[in-house]
């Protein structure tokens, strides 16, 4: 969720988010106005906690800066984005005035969240992410697929997922991808086997596995 004040965008937008991990979290802003502008005195609040920009750090016009975490980094901040999930605000130099808030889903290391083009309004998920450069030069996904669900049946093992979405297995304890097998019917004398199924689906992030 993504809740911007303004149709259009008068000061530096919050343009990808990177939950990764201590050390790794990055945030990228874009500035999509025709003049520079100093962040120093703006903040983040990550989930109720603020992080105050302590010093200068001038955004160019139609430019992009990437914001590290743990440790002080271009604007002397320190934050932790949880990759379980979270809400992240931008805070003007008043204090008080709030420019937009970000909220991300659980979301697997490696995994971005960014707007599809710089300053845009509409979102997607990507496992490639573009911090540090335009977001058009990424693919991004519409939506995260859940794990598909297993179960032992009198007909064998059954592979159920959203609507949509197709099951692919494997038998090795390998993780599928787009071209292990799909599972059309249950599937029968598996004893001695690991399976591990994932979700797949056009325009959306495969689902992490699940296994039986």
């Amino acid at each position: 969720m993504v809740l911007s004040m303004g149709c259009v965008a008068q000061v530096p937008v919050i343009n990808e988010l990177l939950p990764s991990g201590p050390g790794e979290d990055r945030v990228e802003l874009f500035n999509p106005t025709d003049r520079s502008v100093d962040m120093m005195g703006w903040s983040f609040v990550v989930n109720g906690r603020v992080h105050r920009f302590g010093i200068p750090l001038v955004i160019a016009p139609n430019a992009l800066v990437v914001l590290g975490s743990r440790g002080s980094d271009a604007a002397g901040l320190s934050f932790s984005l949880p990759r379980s999930g979270g809400s992240l605000l931008l805070i003007g130099p008043d204090r008080r005035t709030v420019h937009e808030v970000v909220s991300w889903p659980a979301l697997r290391k490696g995994l971005a969240m960014g707007r599809l083009e710089d300053g845009g309004q509409k979102w997607g998920y990507s496992l490639d992410p573009t911090i540090g450069r335009s977001n058009a030069t990424g693919t991004y996904a519409d939506r995260l697929l859940a794990p598909p669900v297993l179960l032992h049946t009198d007909d064998g093992i059954e592979a159920r997922a959203e609507q949509g979405a197709v099951i692919r297995y494997t038998l090795d304890g390998h993780v599928p991808d787009s071209t292990s097998p799909m599972f059309t019917t249950a599937l029968r004398s598996t004893e001695g086997a690991i399976v591990t199924a994932c979700a797949f689906a056009p325009k959306a992030v495969p689902s992490l596995p699940s296994a039986i």
